[in-house]
């Protein structure tokens, strides 16, 4: 009788971890989605606050997988509006033995480089990085894969505290749909929503994201167009510099 105990308990055991690597490996799938395509587009953002726009945004984004060397990944993002930011550009170089990264920008005004790599809890007003799930993210997760749902939905609360999240993933496109983020006392502080996908070259991608900020009480409206698969020949546009 206690070997039967034993055994249903390693049983329940083993199908929890199963059903937490299947999770975690689904996570890390939508995060490596468009791995290794160099490519560019417009990211433009509102936000809206009682049906006006109080602030507005458009960047370009382009980001490379450079072929044999030290650096994993290239990001160059250059502010086209508003007009106080144009010119201003931000690099970030994530290195295979560096996965945190390096960030720099340009300053407004004076146009000179800064390091910016420590500034790692300053997050930007139009802000979507929570529809990227890094392997520090994941591991910093418990995450289980919901059953009873006509969707996959993954469950993920925070090791360190009660902050929950639930990601919802469409079953055709095996991309993101939604995700609402919980507080410690289970209340919905925002939801992102991917309400439109495009395609190009079987490759497809978010071209519009509505963040409802619950404790902000606002929007942002983020809409993704002119989405370029690139050949970047000269990397010298990843390089950060300043005037």
């Amino acid at each position: 009788m206690i070997t039967k105990y034993i055994f249903t308990s390693l049983m329940i055991v083993f199908s929890f971890l199963n059903a937490q690597n299947l999770a975690d490996e689904t996570l890390r799938k939508l995060s490596n989605h468009l791995y290794g395509l160099d490519r560019s587009m417009i990211v433009q953002s509102h936000i809206v606050k009682n049906g006006k726009i109080k602030e507005s945004q458009k960047v370009k984004v382009s980001t490379c997988w450079p072929k044999k060397k030290k650096e994993k990944r290239l990001t160059l993002v250059e502010y086209l509006e508003p007009k106080r930011k144009i010119g201003v550009k931000i690099w970030e170089i994530i290195y295979w033995t560096k996965p945190e990264g390096m960030k720099w920008m340009t300053m407004p005004l004076t146009g000179k480089l800064k390091d910016i790599s420590n500034k790692k809890n300053i997050k930007s007003k139009f802000d979507f990085s929570e529809l990227y799930f890094s392997e520090e993210i994941i591991l910093n997760y418990n995450n289980s894969i919901l059953e009873n749902s006509e969707n996959l939905i993954i469950e993920s609360v925070s090791k360190n505290s009660n902050q929950k999240k639930l990601i919802f993933i469409n079953e055709k496109n095996k991309l993101i749909d939604k995700i609402e983020i919980y507080n410690n006392k289970n209340k919905l502080v925002k939801s992102i929503l991917c309400e439109k996908f495009d395609s190009i070259d079987n490759n497809i991608f978010i071209s519009k994201i509505i963040i409802k900020d619950n404790k902000k009480k606002h929007e942002v409206i983020i809409n993704i167009t002119d989405f370029l698969i690139e050949n970047f020949t000269d990397l010298s546009i990843f390089e950060p510099k300043g005037k």
